[in-house]
């Protein structure tokens, strides 16, 4: 149904923050299938999950549009509050 990611490498990554945005799918949607991510071996352990930095945001598109502004707004929020705006996602 999507695309792919290597989880072996986020988990060995380890990043302090965790975006979660799949293409074509809402925050509404995206979060009705988060424990598909949530479920994933190893998943508590990464520094993200346990430092409260883990966000679901409207997805940002290839082509450059007012979502792209949009899902930089969000990452400015995320990285000088530590919150994001409903209008943009929802931290988990």
């Amino acid at each position: 149904e999507g695309g792919e990611f290597d989880w072996e490498l986020i988990r060995e990554f380890n990043p302090d923050y965790l975006i979660i945005s799949p293409c074509s799918f809402s925050v509404d949607r995206t979060l009705k299938e988060i424990h598909k991510i949530t479920s994933l071996p190893g998943f508590s352990d990464i520094n993200a999950v346990k430092k409260g930095n883990v966000y679901v945001l409207e997805p940002l598109y290839a082509r450059a549009s007012h979502r792209t502004l949009e899902f930089l707004k969000a990452l400015t929020e995320i990285y000088t509050s530590g919150e994001v705006s409903r209008k943009y996602g929802v931290k988990i």
